[in-house]
């Protein structure tokens, strides 16, 4: 009957399908099929949005409306809107069964409407640690290329990153979609349309990595690019709270959170501390290797570091938070010279307020009020 030609005959079935309930094997699965009715969402539907916030504004008594309105009148709305309408109160669906019903509606198919996708993803998202029973297909969702719509990708990110342990299969995946168009983003104006819509989606596939902890390792390369002075704000919050997750395995981000840790603002610059502080001993390697380079390079006037103002000032500003904890005995020398180095450097290129920075930081190290 939900399959059937009329549509007075789908509405009458998907009403006695919900009142069967969704725990009863099969019921999920006949419903989502009506969200792609064909007759009726022969293209995307124009209103994702608003469908995706349940604002159906223009139903007020939606009872009423389901059991009440006749299949002649001209205003009932369409299968795939009752459909909608009768699966919100049936949400959420959080047995694996449950998923794993709904997860059939997530593929791509020309009989298939992306409303359809979107609600199957949403469901799924909303699932908690039952979308585990739908991780393939999530993964295999979101690498597709014809999935574009950024509201599908945000929850199909979303399902992922509520998967446990498993969801780290997905963490190079996800590190694609979180650096997707970066470089056309920070060539667009804030204001730029696509630019708000890839933003969305990578602050949720950064959430996603930052739900795996140490299991987002394959994703350190792209985190690494990401904690940049050329990533919007958002972008820089996001990805410095997933590489906290990471801990010690985040070290070879280290000299890229100095760039940032220099014109941080105030939140941010906690979020950095506690990233250092997670990596522990592994954080002042890269420092102690990049201020004498940068020095050198300072010096000579030439170099791969000489430039990197900004990220020799993040790192003195970060040694004086810091302190000498977790710094070993021949580290903490190594690192005092290295400043003092710099702090003469400072004075003789006449950058006082960088003379006085380093040597704050070197009494800091020294142990001196």
């Amino acid at each position: 009957m939900s399959t059937h030609e009329k549509p007075s005959f789908r509405w009458a079935a998907i009403q006695c399908l919900k009142q069967i309930g969704k725990d009863e094997p099969g019921i999920l699965s006949a419903m989502f099929e009506r969200l792609s009715d064909g007759a009726e969402v022969a293209a995307a539907p124009s209103t994702l949005e608003t469908l995706a916030v349940k604002s159906f504004g223009e139903f007020k008594d939606k009872s009423r409306l389901i059991s009440d309105l006749p299949p002649v009148n001209p205003k009932a709305p369409p299968v795939w809107l009752y459909t909608s309408i009768l699966l919100d109160e049936m949400r959420p669906f959080k047995s694996e069964a449950q998923v794993k019903e709904v997860k059939e509606s997530l593929k791509p198919s020309d009989k298939r409407s992306m409303f359809a996708q979107y609600y199957a993803a949403l469901s799924i998202a909303e699932s908690a640690g039952a979308a585990r029973a739908a991780l393939e297909d999530l993964l295999a969702t979101l690498a597709d290329p014809k999935v574009t719509n950024y509201l599908i990708r945000q929850k199909l990110c979303l399902a992922i990153g509520n998967c446990g342990e498993e969801a780290s299969r997905g963490a190079k995946l996800l590190a694609e979609v979180a650096t997707s168009q970066v470089i056309e983003d920070r060539a667009r104006a804030e204001s730029d349309p696509e630019r708000i819509k890839n933003q969305a989606v990578r602050a949720v596939a950064l959430q996603a990595l930052g739900k795996m902890g140490r299991g987002a390792n394959d994703a350190l390369p792209a985190l690494t690019k990401l904690a940049s002075p050329n990533s919007d704000p958002g972008t820089q919050d996001e990805t410095i709270k997933t590489l906290v997750n990471l801990g010690p395995a985040a070290a070879s981000a280290v000299t890229s959170l100095m760039e940032l840790f220099g014109g941080a603002r105030p939140g941010q610059r906690d979020l950095i501390v506690e990233t250092m502080r997670k990596i522990g001993p592994d954080a002042f390697p890269p420092l102690i290797e990049f201020i004498p380079a940068y020095e050198k390079n300072w010096r000579e006037n030439s170099g791969p570091y000489r430039d990197q103002n900004a990220k020799a000032r993040g790192c003195v500003e970060c040694i004086i938070v810091l302190g000498p904890e977790g710094l070993k005995p021949e580290q903490r020398a190594k690192l005092i010279d290295s400043l003092k180095t710099l702090r003469a450097r400072a004075a003789v290129k006449g950058q006082k307020d960088f003379h006085d920075r380093c040597e704050e930081a070197v009494n800091r190290l020294e142990g001196k009020k």
